[in-house]
């Protein structure tokens, strides 16, 4: 069975990679239409044309493109919608109460365009699938969706039960996890038996579920667009790499164009930025010093094991750190300020001066402009790629960037504020964690992607089979 073709384009944030696909769907569309206008009158010119091989071939008509945009949020989704009006695209719904993912199928073998959020691509079945592979779908993406994930909605004892009851069993071999219990639907376990059903699902260091992308549905597209930025720090990567897909890795110019990534130079975009945006840096930051008791000197500084050991006296001196900044040193009001960590502990690290609900964006937001006017950013989180699927992706043979990784979510946070507005205000942040503050100095001195990759982590690794 043939794979798709598979382009990354990676480009930084403004670039336009949505516009670009938006326009990309429909050119490709309008070509196949004025392709079949003509063939339905023809010219003596349109016999030797190589454009009527857009609507023809030796079979007969080719069916009109057909594409499925997946993005992260509903309002992308409603982008889409609006952009694309000629693509007709439909949002997969609940009807009548039942699960989004049959309607979504009901579109797919009707041959509809589709726009969605990720959370429905991991649920296709068998005949999902050969409605994709009959209607030729090619797939757009919009922010790389995870290719290996862990799969978090069962505890360590509900894993067991499952397995003691005999519900799922392990291949000794692989670890692919096999759904025996029956064919049930709405019970705790349905994610579940629907994954595993896939060929999905496997069971890692006798405890953890983690969950790959389908290959048999990847392989059912005609082609596969992936629009993101640092895409090595991605999970997607690694598992194109351990299973040998070959992708194209394309950036977006300042003219708008395509070109190979390693040619598009991102200094003069990366001067604007330099000019706007202030990284503090001053006595405040000793709160990066605190170790949890009993850590070693040099151990990582906010991360989840750090604040976990934090006692309520260090927390309450992060929280006096944060407020004196807002005051003292960037001066600004609760409406303009905006501050993260990890969930487990904002109710603990909130402090005068930053309660106000609406100064939280929480550490993993991504595409939205809901923020857009905030000019005072503070990153309470040093990221890690989580240990498990870290360890996973290293037994098959393939790395996983924890300093590209953490680079590119710090990055997606700070672009909800006002440094994502063209010609907006002047940003300041406060990033406490010595690692992530140099990752985002390391970022703002490099002017290429590959410049960038050789000096995170001693070097990101990238394929061979990834070059343009």
């Amino acid at each position: 069975m043939t794979t798709p073709t598979i382009t990354v384009i990676d480009a930084i944030m403004g670039a336009g990679k949505t516009t670009f696909a938006h326009a990309s769907m429909k050119k490709t569309v309008a070509a196949h239409t004025q392709a079949a206008s003509r063939l339905s009158n023809p010219t003596w010119d349109d016999y030797a044309s190589e454009a009527s091989s857009e609507a023809s071939n030796d079979n007969g008509p080719v069916p009109a493109p057909r594409f499925i945009y997946v993005t992260p949020f509903l309002d992308e989704v409603q982008r889409a919608k609006d952009a694309c009006p000629d693509l007709d695209f439909q949002d997969p719904r609940s009807i009548d109460g039942r699960p989004k993912w049959l309607h979504f199928e009901a579109l797919l073998k009707d041959g509809q365009n589709i726009a969605t959020t990720h959370a429905l691509l991991p649920f296709l079945s068998d005949e999902g699938i050969q409605a994709i592979r009959d209607h030729g779908y090619r797939l757009v993406v919009d922010e790389a969706l995870e290719g290996i994930d862990l799969h978090r909605t069962l505890t360590t004892k509900e894993i067991d039960h499952l397995l003691r009851e005999r519900w799922i069993v392990v291949d000794p071999d692989t670890g692919a996890v096999r759904w025996i219990y029956g064919d049930h639907q709405g019970h705790r376990f349905e994610d579940v038996q629907r994954l595993a059903r896939t060929g999905s699902l496997f069971l890692v260091e006798g405890k953890f579920l983690v969950w790959e992308f389908p290959k048999a549905a990847l392989d059912a597209f005609r082609e596969i667009t992936i629009l993101t930025y640092l895409f090595e720090g991605s999970t997607l990567s690694a598992y194109f790499r351990a299973n040998d897909y070959p992708y194209h890795v394309l950036g977006i110019d300042r003219d708008g164009t395509l070109r190979p990534r390693e040619e598009v130079n991102e200094g003069a975009i990366k001067a604007v930025i330099r000019q706007r945006l202030t990284i503090y840096e001053g006595p405040k930051n000793a709160i990066g010093a605190f170790r949890p008791k009993g850590a070693k000197r040099g151990s990582q500084k906010f991360t989840v094991a750090h604040l976990s050991g934090m006692s309520p006296e260090k927390m309450k001196t992060v929280a006096n750190s944060v407020r004196f900044f807002i005051e003292r040193d960037a001066k600004a009001p609760a409406k303009d300020v905006a501050w993260t960590t990890f969930k487990e502990f904002r109710e603990r690290l909130t402090g005068r001066g930053f309660s106000d609900p609406d100064c939280f964006i929480p550490v993993n937001a991504r595409a939205s402009n809901d923020w857009c006017h905030k000019t005072t950013m503070i990153y309470l989180a040093n990221r890690f790629p989580n240990p498990v699927l870290t360890r996973y992706i290293q037994d098959k043979g393939q790395d996983h960037s924890a300093d590209l990784f953490a680079l590119s979510e710090m990055l997606q946070w700070l672009w909800r504020g006002c440094i994502r507005v063209k010609d907006g205000p002047s940003m300041t942040v406060f990033i406490p964690s010595e690692r992530m503050r140099s990752l985002l100095k390391a970022w703002l001195e490099t002017d290429t992607i590959p410049e960038l990759l050789e000096r995170l982590d001693g070097g990101v690794r990238t394929p061979a089979s990834s070059a343009a």
